[in-house]
Parts: C-alpha cells; structure tokens; sequence
C-alpha cells in the first residue's frame, strides 16, 4: 500500500496513532489527494474527523474553495472567489460544490449564495 492509501486509510478507520505519525514523518501529506481526487482535508471532514482535518490544517496546506467551505475559512472563501469567481459553480472531483461543503456553516452558506455580478 503507497503511503497515500495509507494515509486515507488511517482517515477512514480513525487511526490517529497512524496518521499522526504518518503525517509528522512527511508533512506535505497534508496535501495528498485519493485516486479520486479528493483531499485528506475533506476525507477527513466528510468521515468526521475534525481532529484529523485540524491536524491537516496545521500544516497550512494550500486551500480551494472546496477545502476552505469544508473547513469554514469563510475568509479564504471570499478570497477565492474573488479571484476566480467561476468556481462558485464548479464542482469538486468528487461531485461536492462550495454550498454544499459550506453545510452547517451559515456565515458562509448565507455569503455564497448572496447574488453578485454577472459573471
């Protein structure tokens, strides 16, 4: 098994001891995607593993709209949007948009789906 699988294995199972350790050996872990396409940052969101995400974040890997709705950086949301304001329509690899990642955090729901300009 790649240390990858290995890695999002540790995410699925809630093995802390092993991902913890995976992810101080190599840090840049923090950036690491399945075969799918989907981040370890939202693996763990999506099998509710805040601490893994929290740990992953800690790494300060860089955030798309996708991870940072899933995360509620509401502050690099509005950064990335701004930037690319055609991502607000896009959706993740894995099927996910920045409204429905943003579940459960009204603040950034609520500012996604304010209207804006044509784009």
């Amino acid at each position: 098994m790649s240390e990858i699988a290995s890695l999002f294995a540790a995410i699925m199972a809630g093995d802390e001891s092993t991902f913890r350790s995976m992810l101080a050996a190599d840090p840049e872990m923090a950036e690491a995607r399945d075969p799918q396409g989907v981040s370890a940052i939202l693996r763990a969101t999506y099998h509710g593993q805040s601490g893994f995400a929290a740990a992953l974040l800690a790494q300060k890997p860089t955030l798309d709209i996708w991870k940072a709705a899933a995360v509620g950086d509401a502050a690099q949301v509005a950064i990335v949007v701004e930037e690319n304001p055609e991502l607000l329509d896009q959706h993740a690899t894995d099927g996910a948009t920045p409204l429905s990642l943003a579940r459960g955090n009204a603040p950034i729901a609520g500012w996604l789906t304010q209207p804006r300009e044509p784009r």
